[in-house]
C-alpha cells in the first residue's frame, strides 16, 4: 500500500506540478523498493529460523535416541543382572528348603520309630493281660 504524499500548495508553486509529481513518484517508487527489499529479508530470515530449527529438532532427535539406546543398554542390563541374581537366590532357596525337606523327614521317620515301639510295647503288655483273662 503506497502512500501517497500531499505537499503544501507553496510547494507545488514553487517548483511546478511536474517536479512535485516527480518527487512524489520517486519517494513512492523508493517506499515500494524499501518494502519488497524488507520483504526478501524477512522471507530469508525465517528460512533461516526455519533451517535452524530443523537442525535443532534433528539434533535433538538424535540426543533422544542416544539415551533410549543408552537407557536400553542398562535395562537389558539390569534385566540380566536380576535373572542371574533371581537364579542364585532359587538355588540358594532350594538347597535350603532340600536340607530342611531331609531334616523334617528324618526326624518324622525317628518320630514314628519312637511312636511305633512305644505303641509295640503297649499292645504287648495290653496282650500280655488280656491272655489270661481270657483262657480262665
Amino acid at each position: 500500500m503506497p502512500i501517497t504524499a500531499k505537499l503544501a500548495r507553496e510547494f507545488y508553486e514553487r517548483f511546478g506540478d511536474k517536479v512535485v509529481n516527480e518527487m512524489v513518484d520517486l519517494f513512492n517508487r523508493i517506499d515500494e523498493a524499501s518494502r519488497s527489499d524488507l520483504h526478501a529479508f524477512n522471507e530469508q530470515n525465517a528460512l533461516r529460523f526455519e533451517a535452524r530449527l530443523d537442525q535443532r529438532y534433528a539434533e535433538l532427535d538424535a540426543k533422544i535416541d542416544k539415551r533410549y539406546a543408552e537407557l536400553d543398554t542398562k535395562i537389558d542390563r539390569v534385566r540380566t543382572e536380576l535373572g542371574a541374581t533371581i537364579e542364585g537366590v532359587e538355588t540358594r532357596l532350594d538347597a535350603k528348603i532340600d536340607t530342611k525337606t531331609a531334616e523334617i523327614l528324618a526326624s518324622v521317620e525317628k518320630a514314628l520309630h519312637a511312636q511305633t515301639r512305644w505303641m509295640i510295647g503297649a499292645w504287648v503288655v495290653v496282650i500280655g493281660m488280656v491272655l489270661p483273662l481270657w483262657f480262665r
